[in-house]
C-alpha cells in the first residue's frame, strides 16, 4: 500500500483552513450567548455561583433611586449595552469587557466590594465546550 504525500499534504491543508474557520465561528457563537446568560444573570441579581448579589452602600442606593436605575450594575444606563468581545490572537478563546473606560473601571469596582459578576458559570463553560466540540466531531467523523 503507497499514500501519496503530496495528496494528503494538500488535503490537510486545506481541511486544517476550514478546522480553524469553524472553530473561530464556534467561539464566536458561544460567547455571544455567553454574554446573554451573563446580562440576564446581573438583571435578575444572581451571581455566577447562584448567590444573590451583596446590598449597595445606603449612599449608593439613594443615588440609584434618585435617577430612578432599577437594573443592576448600571451607574449611567449604558454600562451592559457596553458589553464587547474580542478574539483573542490564537483564535481559539475570547476576552469579554466594556468599550468605555468609565465602564471598565465600574466593573472592576463592582469586583473590588463582593459583586463579581463576570465570571463565567459551569453551565455557561460547558455551553462553550459543546460549541467547540460540535466542530471536533464534524472533522473527526
Amino acid at each position: 500500500m503507497t499514500i501519496k504525500t503530496k495528496r494528503s499534504k494538500k488535503f490537510l491543508d486545506r481541511m486544517s483552513k476550514y478546522i480553524v474557520r469553524d472553530v473561530k465561528t464556534a467561539v464566536a457563537r458561544s460567547t455571544t450567548q455567553v454574554m446573554q446568560s451573563v446580562k440576564a444573570r446581573v438583571k435578575d441579581n444572581v451571581s455566577h455561583t447562584g448567590a444573590s448579589f451583596k446590598e449597595y452602600t445606603p449612599a449608593y442606593k439613594r443615588h440609584k433611586d434618585s435617577k430612578g436605575l432599577k437594573e443592576r450594575f448600571v451607574y449611567s444606563g449604558k454600562m451592559m449595552r457596553q458589553m464587547v468581545w474580542r478574539r483573542h490572537a490564537d483564535g481559539l478563546g475570547s476576552r469579554i469587557f466594556f468599550q468605555g473606560l468609565g465602564d471598565t473601571k465600574a466593573a472592576r469596582n463592582t469586583f473590588d466590594y463582593g459583586r463579581d459578576f463576570m465570571r463565567v458559570n459551569k453551565v455557561e463553560k460547558n455551553l462553550m465546550r459543546r460549541e467547540v466540540l460540535k466542530v471536533i466531531r464534524k472533522y473527526t467523523k
